[in-house]
Parts: C-alpha cells; sequence; structure tokens
C-alpha cells in the first residue's frame, strides 16, 4: 500500500491519465463508519453490506476480481481525521492489495489545513 501527500496524489492522477491505467477513487472518511459509507457509495455496494471489516474485503476483492488490467485504488480520507490511524481497516486495504492481482491501493494522507 502506498501512502501519499496531496502532490503525489495529483501525479498520480496525472501519470495515469497518460497511460490509461484506471484509478478508482473512494473521497471521505473520517472514522470507521463514515469510510465504510464513502466505499460502498463509491463502489455501489449492495444494500446488504455489512459494514465490517470483513464485509468490506469480501465486497472489495469482488470488485477486484472482477475488473480487468491494472488499477489503482486511491482512498482519500477526510483531511485531518484519525482514520489513518485505524490500524485494521488499513491492514484490510493492505490484504486487498496482496490478493488482488493487478491492484495497487493508495492512500492519501492529507493533514488538516
Amino acid at each position: 500500500m502506498i501512502r501519499l501527500r496531496p502532490e503525489a496524489v495529483d501525479a498520480l492522477l496525472v501519470e495515469a491519465m497518460h497511460h490509461h491505467v484506471h484509478v478508482h477513487v473512494v473521497d471521505g472518511g473520517s472514522d470507521r463508519e463514515t469510510a465504510y459509507d464513502a466505499f460502498a457509495a463509491s463502489f455501489d455496494l449492495p444494500e446488504h453490506f455489512g459494514r465490517n471489516l470483513d464485509a468490506l474485503y469480501d465486497s472489495l476483492i469482488e470488485v477486484a476480481t472482477r475488473h480487468h488490467g491494472a488499477w489503482t485504488l486511491l482512498w482519500r480520507p477526510t483531511p485531518g481525521s484519525d482514520v489513518l490511524e485505524d490500524q485494521a481497516l488499513l491492514g484490510v486495504l493492505g490484504d486487498l492489495e496482496h490478493d488482488a492481482e493487478q491492484l495497487t491501493v493508495a492512500v492519501e494522507i492529507a493533514r488538516a489545513g
């Protein structure tokens, strides 16, 4: 898993655009619950999404399995939030990257103003 400052996120997006690499951006999440909301909305997860770490992993690995070619999942949590301290949530994203072929997970580590 790559941790990026905002200026590096901009460079990643420009590079992806130039090389026609798919980047799926998930915006938001200040804690685990709002992170679930952000991932569910971004990936249009079903109504029965379990809102726990196992369900998040299962849902995202299913998305990754259906995806063709190299791609990047870029999560941009709410700046200044404590969600970047949630090692269990970050662990799920790390496991996802490890288990899904051709997937890179990047997390923006922006801090509040």
